[in-house]
């Protein structure tokens, strides 16, 4: 099942803003997607940002020719973005991560969107790119939920994220609104909150496939989460204002369904910490009580076992949530044509995504609540 985009109408010129640290592995491969690109050559320009690489960034980027390149000492992501928008004079501009890779008709179709002159913002179907290994391939299960929801969420008008990996905006609103908030641990977030709090829209295309490299290891991952997931606190105390029915869906329904999910996860997470804790306890007692008799703990165990006392509140919302999980993800796959093979990584992501989810979530409020510092 295919869902369209709206007709091209003008051929918009757009700005392609391309910051990069330290990204000499994977920025070609960048640069090479977005040249192929299948939208007029002369309607396209790229800007490469170096934000301070210290690897061979600025070298391999400077090879392309037909771009511009911008050498500058390193301050962050959103530092270099607004670089790029300073240099800017089309009507469209895009932000792309240099180590995503879009696809020859990303762009095609997402431009009809911009027919309506209320939308501020475009943003794309994000996947991960050649998953390979557990972590990769629970994301890549993991991101094609966001595609699914991105769009349900664009039907809203309550799309709250423009990731980083090629959402497209227009220029005007940064002119009238400002650039990216340097000091902000998830400027993709916060420039799309500001967007609907100035009361524009934000759509999506499940058709504008980009590839992005996830994190090949649970390290990598946790500090990407602690990252995303500060900003996410962060940027919904200071936009708490938009929790009101003017705001529509975002308001009484999509934001407050975030903040929720997320205190559900680390309930289920405490309850079954405590829960685990007690069995071990009272199983090392019981076992105490017949001198460490493994065959006599065994026989008691079964003796006195009750499928009732296993099947709490908590566990059958386990099932109904992973039945759930599941419904979603045949969507998603059909929605985006998928055709990827990932039943082994679904079935791990129904099996370890909540318990990793809540430890994440755990780590961030810790780094919070003890002003941690958080690293790149």
């Amino acid at each position: 099942m295919k869902i369209t985009d709206p007709k091209v109408g003008k051929l918009h010129a757009v700005t392609i803003i391309v910051p990069a640290f330290n990204e000499a592995r994977t920025i070609g491969q960048t640069i090479e997607s977005l040249k192929d690109l299948n939208y007029p050559k002369d309607k396209i320009k790229i800007i490469v940002v170096d934000d301070g690489s210290t690897d061979k960034t600025f070298e391999v980027a400077s090879r392309y020719s037909g771009i511009q390149v911008i050498r500058k000492k390193n301050g962050g992501k959103a530092s270099a973005m607004n670089i790029g928008l300073k240099e800017t004079k089309t009507e469209l501009v895009a932000v792309m991560d240099a180590d995503s890779f879009v696809t020859e008709h990303a762009l095609w179709s997402m431009i009809g969107y911009f027919r309506n002159e209320k939308i501020m913002a475009v943003t794309p179907a994000l996947k991960v790119h050649d998953p390979k290994g557990f972590w990769q391939g629970v994301q890549y299960v993991e991101y094609l939920f966001s595609v699914f929801f991105r769009k349900m969420f664009s039907f809203l008008n309550g799309v709250y994220v423009t990731p980083g990996p090629f959402s497209i905006y227009r220029k005007e609103f940064f002119d009238r609104h400002g650039g990216f908030q340097e000091d902000n641990m998830s400027e993709d977030l916060e420039m799309a909150l500001r967007i609907q709090s100035h009361d524009y829209e934000i759509q999506n295309s499940i058709n504008a496939e980009v590839f992005t490299v996830a994190p090949s290891n649970f390290k990598s991952l946790l500090r990407q989460r602690i990252r995303w997931y500060t900003g996410v606190l962060n940027n919904l105390y200071t936009y708490r204002y938009l929790f009101t029915k003017q705001k529509g869906y975002l308001g009484v329904f999509i934001l407050p369904v975030t903040l929720v999910s997320i205190v559900l996860v680390l309930m289920f997470l405490g309850y079954y910490g405590v829960f685990l804790a007690s069995s071990l306890f009272r199983n090392i007692y019981q076992a105490h009580l017949i001198n460490f008799d493994i065959m006599g703990a065994m026989s008691n165990f079964f003796a006195n076992f009750s499928i009732l006392e296993y099947l709490n509140p908590m566990l059958v919302l386990m099932v109904i949530l992973i039945s759930f999980t599941l419904t979603i993800f045949v969507l998603s796959r059909i929605y985006s044509q998928d055709k990827g093979n990932v039943l082994g990584s679904f079935i791990m992501y129904a099996l370890v995504y909540g318990p990793i989810f809540g430890i994440m979530w755990v780590t961030t409020v810790a780094h919070r609540l003890l002003n941690l510092k958080i690293r790149w």
